[in-house]
């Protein structure tokens, strides 16, 4: 059964994995219950991975390197789609720089090729850690297929008739460069990485669902709206209907971002009534399950209008807008009434 424990000022969520192991967990619960809850959570997805309802880790660890990939991004990264496909082709050029290290020995080339190999692991361990350091690996990842294509160009120079030669050589050049964008590509939108951004993995739902109420010329529609929702929302927003949205995940739109973080994070009617003024926000759109509560730093009971609203305990000057069938992630209300100062 699980249960809970408090070591300091951190409570801790107990339960029994799969293999009936008692597993203990730190949470960043600020109550009891609030710890309960996710010892319960973690013990009823142990019990689903017993029952072979939900795929389980190997004891050892072991398993495919994609495998490892998703837990990570499950237990880390909230399922980032991008994060998982990022990584899972990170290691795809380890062989070919292990080759050139043995080959390259005693030679000029050689230096370069040490640094590449220290290199390339720790910017993927980092990137494993963050998303955001993942680029500089892939700068590496971009001289290694430099020198892919290097060699590969000087066999093919070399081979006989030479019309053979001008045939196949731009064309066996062209297939390699290409070959690995498309092969990126695939490993974006494949099943297995399609599978991390899954609502019940990744926590967001999929905004699709609203969009035909949200551009609906009889109703939302009819005219451009501000909109206050959680940054990462905010670039299909702005695509995919006419409205505005005060936060989006751009450095410059600091403005918006502390807005929208003053909004939710509100623990009183007129701190957020002031950014619904001060901003003219008409509507405002929340994921309850969506990662982005763990940046906010909100919790369940913890009396924001974030926590309020999905408790259904919402202001009088909004009101709940009825959702189409698909988008139950959601939440939307119209602001109505506001009170003025």
């Amino acid at each position: 059964m699980a249960f809970t424990i408090k070591r300091g000022d951190a409570w801790y969520a107990a339960w029994l994995d799969a293999s009936g192991r008692r597993q203990r967990k730190a949470t960043t619960a600020r109550t009891k219950a609030e710890a309960q809850r996710l010892a319960e959570e973690l013990e009823h997805a142990a019990e689903r991975q017993h029952l072979g309802l939900a795929p389980t880790m190997p004891a050892d660890r072991g398993g495919l390197w994609t495998d490892l990939v998703r837990w990570c991004a499950r237990e880390f990264h909230a399922g980032d789609q991008q994060w998982g496909s990022r990584a899972e082709h990170h290691l795809l050029v380890a062989p070919f720089v292990v080759r050139r290290l043995r080959a390259g020995r005693g030679r000029l080339e050689w230096g370069p090729w040490v640094a590449l190999a220290i290199g390339l692991p720790a910017f993927v361990a980092l990137g494993l850690y963050m998303v955001r350091f993942s680029g500089y690996a892939e700068v590496l990842l971009a001289l290694a297929l430099g020198c892919v294509v290097q060699a590969a160009a000087e066999r093919l120079g070399r081979l006989e008739p030479r019309a053979l030669r001008l045939v196949l050589r731009p064309l066996a050049l062209a297939a390699l460069i290409l070959g690995c964008l498309l092969a990126g590509a695939a490993l974006l939108v494949s099943r297995s990485a399609l599978e991390l951004g899954r609502p019940d993995e990744a926590g967001t739902a999929s905004l699709a669902p609203l969009l035909p109420l949200l551009t609906d010329p009889q109703g939302l529609g009819d005219r451009p709206r501000t909109i206050a929702a959680f940054a990462q929302s905010g670039p299909e927003l702005l695509y995919r209907t006419p409205h505005r949205t005060l936060a989006s995940p751009y450095h410059r739109n600091a403005a918006g971002l502390r807005d929208v973080h003053a909004l939710f994070t509100a623990r009183d009617d007129e701190q957020a009534l002031d950014v619904v003024r001060r901003r003219g926000v008409d509507l405002l759109l929340l994921c309850p399950a969506g990662p982005e509560r763990i940046v906010h730093d909100l919790h369940a009971g913890d009396g924001s209008l974030h926590d309020r609203l999905c408790r259904g305990e919402r202001p009088a000057w909004l009101a709940p807008v009825p959702l189409p069938p698909g988008a139950e992630g959601w939440l939307l209300f119209e602001v109505r009434d506001a009170p003025v100062r």
